[in-house]
């Protein structure tokens, strides 16, 4: 498989952000971050304390004995820095996802510990940052050569939505950016779902070329806007006005949108994190 794509890019998180909406990627960008912790930062610190666990487990051989400490010294780390930046939870419900985040992080690791379809690969690659564009989680071989592997947790999947959630990732651009960039003709995505009888569910998918080639065209026009916005001020990036995504309405609608970058909203409900 052959790239070309000679200028300047963006990371898959970056990309997705600015497709959304351009200003809910200015605000990533500038490390702006709601004060109310909901459900996307309690998914998040889970997912980066999972993902810390399966790179102990993958750069050790397969040893499992300190997967879980270092994933919860992760999920601890991550949620002081954000009582230490000023996010609060506001709800009962939100504090109790909260509370249960250690347990759900060991819930998810035990369950792809003994179901693991990736021990009889070789290893190759383990969280590699890269150029800081492309970080796929792991990258394993068989015979059939070298295969992408991104693992999602899905602590609420039932086993008849499986079809469905795999479906949803062939097409992904985040898988299709790790494989592309790095001329690697497949990718799978691992799901981790504690309640269904598997475990975890895998799919290896082929890169097609023709699709390949749409993807880099696609790439090339999207990173050619996100180069050109990177100087603007945010009140100058485009809103989306529908302003909903995957967790309900965006987190950044009163600030973005219906107070109109009102500096008293914005001082009042964002903190910046991470430096």
């Amino acid at each position: 498989m052959t790239t070309n794509l000679p200028i300047k890019s963006f990371s898959p998180t970056q990309t997705d952000a600015f497709s959304f909406c351009p200003r809910y990627w200015g605000f990533y960008r500038q490390k702006l971050k709601p004060k109310a912790i909901g459900y996307p930062e309690i998914a998040a610190i889970t997912g980066s304390a999972v993902a810390a666990g399966l790179e102990v487990r993958y750069r050790t051989g397969f040893q499992t004995g300190a997967v879980i400490p270092r994933a919860l010294t992760v999920a601890a780390e991550q949620r002081l820095q954000a009582l230490a930046n000023g996010q609060r939870y506001v709800s009962a419900a939100d504090q109790d996802k909260w509370e249960a985040i250690d347990s759900n992080v060991i819930l998810l690791l035990e369950t792809h510990n003994k179901r693991d379809p990736f021990k009889d690969y070789t290893v190759v690659e383990v969280e590699q940052t890269g150029d800081d564009h492309d970080r796929p989680d792991l990258i394993v071989r068989d015979d059939m050569g070298p295969l992408v592997v991104d693992f999602k947790c899905k602590l609420t999947l039932k086993a008849e939505w499986i079809p469905k959630e795999q479906a949803k990732w062939r097409r992904a651009w985040q898988l299709h950016h790790y494989a592309i960039r790095r001329g690697i003709a497949r990718f799978a995505v691992c799901l981790i779902a504690p309640h269904t009888r598997q475990g975890c569910h895998y799919e290896i998918v082929q890169v097609d070329e023709r699709y390949a080639k749409l993807w880099q065209q696609d790439a090339a026009q999207l990173w050619a806007e996100m180069d050109f916005a990177v100087g603007l001020p945010l009140d100058q990036l485009r809103g989306n006005t529908s302003h909903a995504n995957e967790y309900g309405e965006c987190a950044y609608w009163s600030e973005a949108c219906s107070h109109g970058m009102d500096p008293v909203m914005l001082a009042n409900n964002l903190v910046k994190v991470g430096g």
